[in-house]
């Protein structure tokens, strides 16, 4: 006669077996909770949860990738970026958000950058605010010292302008002066792009025609000029 344990013994052993599994697994990985709960929408909009399960993906992106020949790195400036529409062959690694020590984190990560003809990377408007101008300088002078080791060209965008007729965490001002002491760090191998000159109205601010409405992102009008810069770039590099 089929007895009920003949069934619901093995099953409660499989279950606390697979529960004991998934336990040790938290404990080896204890930001999954966070971001799962995220991911589900029971806990508010997390930054550490986006950033590294963005992270996680372009880790696989990379790794995975049969061919290209452009990275692109950095914060939302980067990711909003159409990467095909600069080259058909490039891939993008940006992330929104993402400060410059989060970056240098990062990069031990991605180990097939040297495959890549060039590196383009926009990253520092979120370090303002959090860091001083010290510490921008050390974390930057320690970015191009990791990126200068890939053996790969690498540019470097000025940090963008800010419309502040919208409410912004930084001055254009601040900007302005950070930009000058990544002018002063950014030395060959990496090469520093101007941004400014193209995007800024009669007063210096983000024109309000090349921007999304927040100030700061850029719009499809802001990205073509952007793009068109960088692919001017990329041709003169081929030519070379």
């Amino acid at each position: 006669m089929i007895t009920w344990r003949r069934f619901v013994l093995p099953g409660l052993a499989l279950y606390a077996g697979v529960l004991s599994l998934f336990t040790v697994w938290l404990l080896l990985n204890p930001d999954t909770v966070h971001a799962l709960r995220w991911r589900l929408g029971l806990s508010p909009y997390d930054a550490v949860s986006y950033k590294g399960e963005l992270h996680k993906y372009h880790q696989d992106q990379l790794a995975f990738a049969q061919k290209f020949d452009i990275v692109l790195l950095g914060d939302s400036h980067m990711q909003r970026m159409h990467a095909t529409t600069l080259h058909p062959h490039a891939i993008n690694l940006g992330i929104g958000g993402l400060r410059s020590d989060e970056l240098i984190e990062n990069l031990a990560a991605y180990d097939r950058l040297g495959e890549a003809d060039h590196i383009i990377v926009s990253i520092g408007q979120n370090d303002l605010g959090q860091s001083n101008p010290k510490e921008f300088e050390v974390r930057f002078a320690t970015l191009h010292r990791l990126l200068s080791e890939v053996g790969t060209p690498w540019v470097l965008l000025e940090i963008m302008p800010v419309d502040p007729s919208q409410t912004q965490v930084v001055t254009n001002q601040e900007i302005a002066d950070a930009n000058m002491r990544l002018r002063s760090v950014c030395v060959t191998p990496c090469q520093f792009i101007k941004t400014w000159d193209m995007l800024t109205d009669e007063a210096g601010n983000l024109d309000a025609a090349y921007h999304e409405g927040d100030g700061q992102h850029l719009n499809e009008e802001g990205y073509a000029l952007l793009i068109g810069r960088l692919q001017t770039l990329l041709g003169e590099a081929r030519q070379r």
